[in-house]
């Protein structure tokens, strides 16, 4: 093998080697953005189960109007009916 196929080859070895590495680096990115992402999601799904809660609170406990519920949780009235007639099914 001569000198310049020999630098060849090491030029394309350190290459693979780079490509290998940042293949890697943006597998952990990626990895790491689905990982906020499904937390992100969790967070959400649990603060909705809450408002959920409080909106099912305020119109059993409190016996609040549905209208007044839906200004209180700044939620629309069909999403409060909404709930409300599901939990009603639940039952």
């Amino acid at each position: 093998m001569s000198t310049y196929e020999m630098i060849l080859e090491e030029g394309r070895k350190k290459e693979r080697e780079v490509s290998h590495f940042m293949l890697e680096k943006a597998l952990q990115r990626e990895q790491l953005e689905r990982q906020r992402a499904e937390v992100e999601h969790q967070r959400a799904e649990e603060e909705r189960q809450r408002l959920n809660n409080v909106i099912l609170y305020l119109f059993e406990t409190a016996q609040l109007p549905v209208e007044e519920i839906a200004i209180v949780t700044n939620r629309e009235v069909d999403y409060v009916e909404a709930l409300i007639a599901q939990k009603d099914l639940e039952e």
